[in-house]
Order: C-alpha cells, then sequence, then structure tokens
C-alpha cells in the first residue's frame, strides 16, 4: 500500500523557496514561474519544389511528349514539367523504358499546342527542410511553474516542469527518496503563473478573461507573476513510497 502523501505548503507568489525534511532528508526546492513565449497558431508554409532534370529537343502533341534530343538529370514519374506550349502544373504520369530517358513520356493535362520546344522537370520536394514559410506562428506569452530540488544542498533535478500529476524527480538513481507531484484538487490542469502581457481575448482562458479589460492587455500589478491557485487548488505534494 502507497502511504500517503505529504502536502507542503506553497503559495501563490512568483518565487518561493521552501526548507523541508522528508523521510530524514533535508531537501531545499525552489519554485518559480518565468515568462516564455509559446506559438498558440501554427505559421503557414507552401512546399518547396527542386529541379531535377532539363530535356531539349523534345515534341508535343496533346499527351504525348517525345524526348529526341538530349536530358541533363532525369523526368522521372510525377515530377512536374514546365515548357512553352505545356499547361500549368502539368506532370508527367507515364515514362519510357529506356535508361537514358529518351522516348515518349505521357503528360496530363495535354499541351496546348503542337511543338518542338525544352522542357524542364521539378519534383516537390519532401521533408520539413523543405517547407518555406511564409507567415511566423502567432506566439502567446504563458508563465509555467519550474521547480528546483536540492538534497543536502546538492541539486537534484532543476528547471522542472510543474504538471498536474507527474512526477518531478523521477528516477531514484539521483538518491533522493520518494517523489513529489503537483495535484489539480478542482480539474486537470497545471499551474500557471500570470503573464504581464495577457494574450489576445480569443486566446486567453476563463481565468484570464475575468481580469479587467483595461491597462492595454496588461495584468493588473497585485496579479502579475503570481501562481492563482498554488497552495489551495494546486498542492505540492511528497509521496514517501515513490521511487
Amino acid at each position: 500500500m502507497i502511504a500517503p502523501p505529504v502536502i507542503i505548503p506553497v503559495t501563490e507568489a512568483p518565487a518561493q523557496q521552501i526548507s523541508v525534511a522528508l523521510n530524514a532528508q533535508s531537501c531545499l526546492l525552489n519554485i518559480y514561474t518565468k515568462s516564455v513565449n509559446v506559438p498558440s497558431q501554427p505559421g503557414s508554409s507552401f512546399q518547396n519544389t527542386k529541379l531535377v532534370g532539363i530535356a531539349y529537343g523534345v515534341s508535343l502533341n496533346g499527351n504525348t511528349m517525345v524526348v529526341s534530343g538530349s536530358i541533363s538529370g532525369v523526368l522521372p514519374l510525377g515530377a512536374t514539367v514546365t515548357g512553352n506550349g505545356i499547361a500549368t502544373s502539368a506532370t508527367i504520369t507515364g515514362v519510357p523504358a529506356i535508361a537514358s530517358g529518351l522516348g515518349t513520356y505521357t503528360i496530363d493535362p495535354p499541351a496546348a499546342v503542337t511543338l518542338v520546344t525544352r522542357v524542364t522537370a521539378y519534383v516537390l520536394a519532401s521533408g520539413g527542410a523543405d517547407q518555406i514559410p511564409t507567415d511566423p506562428p502567432v506566439y502567446e506569452n504563458r508563465n509555467p511553474v519550474f521547480i528546483d530540488v536540492f538534497l543536502n544542498d546538492i541539486a537534484i533535478v532543476a528547471g522542472v516542469l510543474l504538471l498536474n500529476k507527474n512526477r518531478i524527480v523521477r528516477n531514484s538513481y539521483l538518491g533522493f527518496l520518494g517523489d513529489f507531484a503537483i495535484v489539480d484538487t478542482e480539474g486537470n490542469e497545471d499551474p500557471v503563473g500570470v503573464s504581464l502581457l495577457l494574450p489576445p481575448v480569443a486566446l486567453r482562458n476563463p481565468w484570464q478573461r475575468s481580469l479587467p479589460l483595461a491597462l492595454a492587455g496588461r495584468a493588473p500589478l497585485n496579479l502579475a507573476g503570481r501562481i492563482p491557485g498554488f497552495g489551495s487548488r494546486f498542492l505540492l505534494t511528497y509521496w514517501p513510497d515513490l521511487t
């Protein structure tokens, strides 16, 4: 049976230091919130393309494209092709079996005219690195809550994000007996400090929307940086038996 947790008294202050003895261990806890920017809405991007081949001596007739001159690179199946008389976004839907790439190709949609021209082939680049951003993401300023744990003046863990019902130390290899966890007694949320600059109204959570729409979107000085509900709704607990 797991021993009941010990509730460690904390306050809503934006930074606090707590000395406590747990399982005959002398512990020092630093708890603090700090401002970070996190993306709340993704940016937009379009997919990049790369040149894969150029063909010379090309005759076009509807869906048929015959390459009889030379090819620099390749004209692969599915590549987008451009050239005089070729429809926008035309792709190669059929390729010749000859290794040199010379021969008859099928394109769709069909060419607008019958002529001899030079054709350039592209393919869509793959992978996130080939995505070209056009608009940056929308960032929201937030104040997560962090903890540092010292055992006998030696740092065990530092900068751990306090998340509801998540263990903090986690690894008995560090030499700490038991573990800590934040418990939300009213729901399933994480403690968070009050940002100095509130997000736009449409992005605010219910608690943020309850603040007066004044101060040009800034949090009131008596609330800015504080951790609402910390120590009342959000309890810092120590579990002696967790390893």
